[in-house]
């Protein structure tokens, strides 16, 4: 195909190739049919640096959010957390040396970490030449803003011209001091190509912006067919695997976003991240599979009250009209922009104070004069309310509450993630609470003269426990580190000892 060049896959792995092309973005496909949980990909970063925030400090070597506000580099002045983070690879000599041209003062907030990370690629010509061979490599690959707009432009024009300014014009007469180029590639042409492929394909990870070599070059969706891990403890290195049957020729995909946000939330944030817009299935839908993560609460006219469902017409349009079910009254998208993240507002700083049951419960009733059932913010709050349930003293009409709202939730992670991949942490709480809440039922409303009448409950138990077990099977494989099938079969050596106990004959898988 014109236009198209293909990196072949290794011999070890011929799961995925790399697709470049000059027309549309890169992409990676799969060589052979992939089943889940097979391993498509590992790859390990080109570069990595802290994440920019608002207020936070972050470590400037090993990126970890500093608490103290005294602890920085004596040489250079950004944020350090110990004494021997000069000396991880992250933060060296000559990184030190460029930082200290333009030096920070002691509790000075501002430091750019978007821009540490540009400065560091750059640095890979003298600290690492095989990373810097192959950032070379993608950058000569790169069409440099097929998905460009004007906005791009101005913030890639913006980062370029401040590096150039403010480090490395001093940094050529510092060269020219000492007598030796640290960085002897850093033209105009160069500074900008790597400014444009970090704002198009860097990652994020806790408080950490990540390059790799294959992995950031793999499609954006909302539906993904694989999911990433990242090993905190082994270099930051990710593990791409299948989740879902992959075909010969098909695209490999993962989700760059929280699939538990609304459309919007979520175009903003890949908007900010990659400068990209998802077009997936989901995305396309209005009520997102049914799920209404971003439906509204329609009010109608003042004298009219509609109580209607308010969806966006056009979600993956820049600026989409929102429209009620009911009545058909019209909203602009900045208005319901502004009102959700208002409310977003509200529910950070509520759960922040971690609220007890009842202040909690009065917060979420709330929301929901305003927002659908299903709206994302509204699951995040029942998400935490489900989990501060005093089970030992609830009465059965707050427990049968309690297992309402944990099956309302797992509908709606089902509906968003079919195969309980994407979410399979969640639902595992999920499903222990729900858990939780029908053993302590069934322990309050058994009787041994009518044992008949709980066979219902603990078939709904057993149930409950096959469905975490398969779950925490998979996310074993994912999570290794995680005890995820101990704690399921500590649950099940609870029932198991009860219904023995109670002269129960239920097999149990």
């Amino acid at each position: 195909m014109e236009g198209i060049s293909e990196e072949k896959p290794c011999e070890e792995n011929k799961l995925y190739e790399v697709v470049f092309c000059k027309e549309t973005d890169s992409f990676v496909t799969a060589t052979n049919n992939i089943q889940p949980g097979n391993v498509i990909l590992i790859d390990n970063p080109i570069v990595l640096a802290p994440l920019p925030t608002k207020n936070d400090l972050l470590c400037v070597g090993c990126c970890k959010r500093l608490d103290e506000t005294d602890c920085y580099c004596p040489k250079c002045g950004w944020p350090k957390c110990r004494n021997e983070c000069q000396d991880v690879s992250t933060h060296n000599e000559n990184e030190c040396e460029i930082l200290r041209l333009c030096p920070k003062k002691s509790g000075d907030s501002k430091f750019r970490y978007d821009i540490l990370i540009i400065l560091r690629c750059l640095l890979l010509q003298t600290s690492n030449k095989n990373k810097w061979a192959v950032l070379l490599n993608l950058l000569d690959r790169f069409n440099g803003g097929d998905r460009g707009n004007a906005d791009y432009f101005k913030k890639v024009e913006e980062k370029k011209r401040f590096l150039e300014e403010v480090y490395l014009k001093p940094l050529r007469n510092y060269e020219a001091e000492i007598g030796k180029s640290i960085l002897p590639q850093a033209s105009s042409d160069i500074v900008e190509k790597v400014c444009g492929f970090l704002m198009l394909y860097v990652m994020e990870h806790s408080n950490i912006k990540l390059l790799y070599a294959k992995a950031n070059l793999i499609e954006q969706n909302c539906v993904p067919n694989a999911i990433f891990v990242v090993d905190d403890e082994d270099d930051y290195k990710m593990t791409i695997k299948a989740v879902q049957p992959i075909l010969k020729g098909e695209h490999i995909t993962i989700s760059y976003t929280d699939i538990l946000l609304g459309t919007q939330q979520r175009k903003k944030y890949l908007k900010k991240l990659r400068n990209t817009l998802c077009r997936c299935s989901r995305c396309e839908d209005s009520t997102e599979f049914n799920s209404y993560l971003s439906a509204m609460i329609c009010f109608g006219m003042e004298d009219e009250p509609c109580k209607g469902i308010q969806l966006s017409l056009n979600p993956t349009d820049e600026t989409p009209v929102w429209l009620c079910n009911k009545c058909n009254i019209k909203l602009p998208n900045k208005e319901v922009t502004d009102f959700i993240r208002h409310l977003n507002k509200e529910v950070d700083k509520r759960l922040e104070t971690k609220p007890n049951f009842e202040d909690l419960k009065d917060f979420l009733e709330k929301l929901e004069l305003f927002l659908h059932p299903t709206h994302y913010l509204i699951i995040r709050v029942k998400y935490h309310l489900i989990q501060i349930y005093e089970i030992s003293q609830t009465s059965r009409d707050l427990l049968k509450e309690k297992m309402k709202m944990c099956e309302s939730l797992i509908e709606v992670f089902k509906k968003i993630d079919p195969g309980s991949t994407r979410l399979g942490l969640h639902l595992l709480t999920i499903l222990s609470e729900l858990y939780k809440a029908k053993t302590e039922l069934l322990f309050q409303t058994f009787l041994p003269e009518d044992k008949d009448a709980s066979f219902s409950l603990i078939t709904e138990i057993l149930q409950i426990l096959k469905e975490a077990n398969k779950i925490a099977e998979f996310q074993s494989q994912i999570h290794p580190q995680k005890n995820l099938l101990e704690n399921v079969k500590n649950n099940k050596d609870m029932i198991s000892k009860w219904l023995a106990e109670n002269s129960f004959m239920f097999e149990i898988d």
